[in-house]
Order: structure tokens, then C-alpha cells, then sequence
């Protein structure tokens, strides 16, 4: 008993020093914090007039906020605070969930049902268990599981085995037809076929005695499919977004109306197409901001931006943004309705800005090159927002366009603010400060019971705002 009640006097002690020994580190003299900023592309009076806040947290309790002109990083303060986290800045890391998700459905060591799509393939891969001539070869192997039975892996060119692709349906809240009967109903609706040539791998898992036990169908490299939408008290509207190199061959012309925006009620009974795209464009992305819908479409050479009236489905304008190659993936996109601007983003690094004026019309503001911010080491914003991070800040002043990042390129950066004017990249610049460099790492580990845990984003780097104040 003693032993373990001076184990934990060492431990709470050793806790306190690293949490003081944190403090010093970040805030060394008072209100004074050690900003340091490197050039790597432009000149730094293009951010003049752009404040950065860094936050960094651990725990519910600590927190350190840094305010610093950007360029005048020597000028940074900072705010140190043991109190709630409710009175600090969030760090919003991941978007919120979809509630509707669409995508090609795939099967992970379950018994598939002989109905619907699946089924089918279930059919025809139950007759080919035995070990094929070439599997090796063709990217295949035949791999046994002592007891039982054994696993095949193979490639399968999946128009061989269906017509349409297999969809999987998750909606919140629960339906009335329940998952399986949702899912039904949108294959039905949404007759999809599998474009030629697309591959997937599948694992076929065999009892003792050779039959078919289980099946696991893996994602596609080729083709993937999720589902952008907007919910309110009555239902949720989305449209279905291709992405992969066979998505320009998807042929949606047997789904009422073609590609456009769809309507589910919240029960799960009724889907329905309430706005349809132009032959030959298919949709890109999806967002709405007040009563105004934003849809993302693209033709093959072009992305572009429709503007509809969210109750009447009016088309009030549609803006043409950058070239988009038909084997590129989709846009992403930053919408900030209340500071009125959208930052738009190509996988080649393209950039479109859109503004709205003072009449509640939408025009573009500029069009400029990101891609030089991958190569200088920077977080490209198409890649985050396209996996769902939200590291990023947007500010926009009228006519410059600023976005902060995590800086990847080692050292002790911690993030990058860049500044967009004039169709160009005015400024870029990697900060460092301590608040990458202190002992909340070590929290994680030696204060777990004292409520020390440190909740660092999920990159080491301060989350960092900005804001145009002059």
C-alpha cells in the first residue's frame, strides 16, 4: 500500500512539473511569444492587414492562444489559461458525418443473400472455388487456413457477373423500410450499370469442404461513389458524385431525370428527382448556404457552379470556373456563406474564388495556380478538404483570398499562411513558434489519470486562424 501510494505521489509530482515545464516553454516572458517566419514564396507585405490566432490545448484545462500580424510575427502575444474548454477556440479537425451515405456497397466476411445484385455474384463465384490456372500471375494467390478450409483471392472484371452496380444505403435516422428495404429502393432508382473494365478484388473464404462459406468484395480502385447532401426537418436532398478513372463512364440515364439533385423524405418512403442536370454534365459536389443550393458539375473540359433558389429549384446563375480534364478527380470547395466567398479547387492545384456582391449576386473573383504550395512542402487545401480535414482557416477581404495549413516540410514549422491576389500567390510563409514544441505530447502518457490528457490536433501543429483586420 505504501509503495503504491508513494508510486502515485511521484507520478501526480511528475505530472505538475511537465505541466509547469509546459507553461514556461510557451510563455517564457508574460504575454511574449517567439514567432519566427520564413519566406518561401512572394513578398510579406501582400498580408498586411491579416491577423493569426494559434491555438493549442491540452486537455479540458490548459490552453495557450498566440495573436500575431502576419507580417509582423515578432509582434505575437499570447493568452495562457487554466479554465473550461467551452471558453476557448474548438478545433474543428474533422467535418460532422453525413446523414446519408450512398456508396458502392462491398461485403466483408458475410454470407451474401441469393437476392438482388450481390446475390448474383454470389452465384457465379460459388461454381469457381477451385484454384484456377494463373492465379499467381494475375495478381492472385491461393493462401490456406489451417482447420479451415481455405481463402482465394482474385480479380474479377465485375460486369462479367452483374448489370448494374450494387449499392449500400446508410440513413439517419432509421428508416420505416429499415436499411435492407432502403437500400432496395435506391437500386431500383438508381439503375447504374458497371461500366466496362472496372475491377475489383474479391476473397473467397471455403469451408472444409470446398463450398463457398464467406465472401469479402474489396473498394474498387477504379470507381468510387458517395452522396452530398443537405438535411432539414423533413428529409434530406443529395446528389450522387463519381469519382476514379472509369467515373466519366458512368451512364446515368436510367435514374428518373438523369443526374441532378434527389429527394428522400425522412420516413424513407419517398425518392425523387427534384432538379436535373444539362445532358452531358454529371454532378461534382454539393452545398447549401440559406435558401440558396450550390451544385458542382462538370462536362469533361469544364467545372462549373449553378446557383439555385433552394425552395423553387430556379436556376438563378450558373458560373463557369476553370478547366477540369474528364479523368480528374471532383473539385472541393470552401463555402463561407455569411463573409460571402468560395474558394474552389481543382486536384491540378487550380483555384477559384467566388465572391458576392452587395445585390446577392455571385461573380468570380479571381482564378489562380495552389499547386505551388505542395511542392514547397505545405498541406495542399485540395487534399485536405477532400479527405474531410478541416486544419485549414479562410479569410477573404474583397480582393485577397487567405488560407492557413499544417506545414509537412520538417523542422520546427508549425503551419503556412498563404495570401491569393491579383490571380496569383502574393505570399507564403512557414511560422514556427513553441507552442509545436512543448511537453503536451508527453501528457498523453504520464497524466492520463489526472485529467492531463493532452488533445492535440490530429497533426502536431497549432490549429491557426485568420482574420483581415486592416
Amino acid at each position: 500500500m505504501r509503495r503504491a501510494l508513494a508510486a502515485f505521489l511521484m507520478f501526480a509530482a511528475l505530472s505538475a512539473g511537465l505541466l509547469l515545464g509546459a507553461s514556461a516553454v510557451l510563455s517564457p516572458q508574460g504575454d511574449q511569444i517567439e514567432v519566427s517566419c520564413r519566406t518561401l514564396a512572394g513578398e510579406p507585405s501582400a498580408a498586411a492587414g491579416l491577423t493569426l490566432t494559434a491555438e493549442r490545448t491540452c486537455g479540458d484545462h490548459l490552453f495557450w492562444i498566440a495573436t500575431l500580424p502576419a507580417d509582423a510575427p515578432e509582434q505575437a502575444r499570447i493568452l495562457f489559461d487554466y479554465a473550461g474548454a467551452s471558453q476557448h477556440l474548438n478545433v474543428p479537425w474533422w467535418q460532422d458525418a453525413q446523414p446519408l451515405e450512398v456508396e458502392l456497397s462491398t461485403f466483408d466476411e458475410v454470407r451474401v443473400g441469393r437476392e438482388g445484385p450481390l446475390g448474383q455474384l454470389w452465384e457465379a463465384l460459388s461454381a469457381q472455388t477451385a484454384p484456377q490456372p494463373g492465379d499467381q500471375d494475375s495478381g492472385s494467390w491461393y493462401e490456406p487456413l489451417a482447420g479451415e478450409g481455405t481463402t482465394l483471392h482474385r480479380e474479377i472484371t465485375l460486369s462479367d457477373y452483374m448489370d448494374e452496380l450494387p449499392l449500400s444505403v446508410d440513413y439517419w435516422p432509421a428508416t420505416e423500410a429499415g436499411a435492407g428495404g432502403l437500400t432496395a429502393r435506391f437500386q431500383d432508382y438508381f439503375p447504374i450499370p458497371v461500366p466496362e473494365g472496372m475491377t475489383v478484388e474479391v476473397q473467397l473464404n471455403l469451408d472444409a469442404e470446398g463450398n463457398l462459406d464467406s465472401c469479402r468484395l474489396y473498394r474498387s480502385e477504379d470507381l468510387a461513389l458517395t452522396s452530398a447532401c443537405v438535411q432539414d426537418d423533413h428529409g434530406v436532398l443529395f446528389t450522387l458524385c463519381a469519382s476514379g478513372a472509369l467515373a466519366g463512364a458512368l451512364d446515368g440515364s436510367g435514374i428518373p431525370g438523369g443526374w441532378g439533385l434527389y429527394w428522400l423524405d425522412g420516413a424513407g418512403r419517398t425518392l425523387e428527382t427534384r432538379w436535373s442536370l444539362p445532358d452531358g454534365e454529371r454532378p461534382a459536389g454539393f452545398l447549401a448556404d440559406g435558401d440558396t443550393l450550390f451544385f458542382l458539375s462538370r462536362d469533361g473540359e469544364t467545372a462549373w457552379l449553378y446557383l439555385l433558389d433552394g425552395d423553387s429549384f430556379e436556376l438563378r446563375q450558373r458560373l463557369e470556373l476553370f478547366p477540369l480534364d474528364s479523368t480528374a478527380d471532383n473539385p472541393v470547395w470552401h463555402l463561407d456563406g455569411e463573409a460571402g466567398f468560395a474558394a474552389v479547387l481543382s486536384p491540378g492545384g487550380g483555384l477559384a474564388v467566388l465572391a458576392r456582391d452587395d445585390a446577392g449576386s455571385w461573380g468570380l473573383a479571381f482564378t489562380a495556380d495552389a499547386s505551388a504550395l505542395e511542392g514547397l512542402d505545405c498541406s495542399p487545401p485540395y487534399q485536405e478538404l477532400r479527405w474531410g480535414a478541416s486544419g485549414l482557416d479562410w479569410a477573404f477581404d474583397g480582393e485577397r483570398l487567405a488560407v492557413t495549413g499544417p506545414y509537412y516540410g520538417g523542422g520546427a514549422y508549425d503551419w503556412y499562411t498563404a495570401v491569393f491576389a491579383d490571380g496569383e500567390l502574393a505570399w507564403l510563409g512557414a511560422y514556427s513558434t513553441p507552442l509545436g514544441r512543448s511537453y503536451c505530447e508527453e501528457l498523453t502518457y504520464w497524466g492520463t489519470y489526472l485529467d492531463t490528457t493532452c488533445s492535440t490536433p490530429y497533426i502536431d501543429a497549432p490549429y491557426c486562424r485568420a482574420a483581415w483586420t486592416g
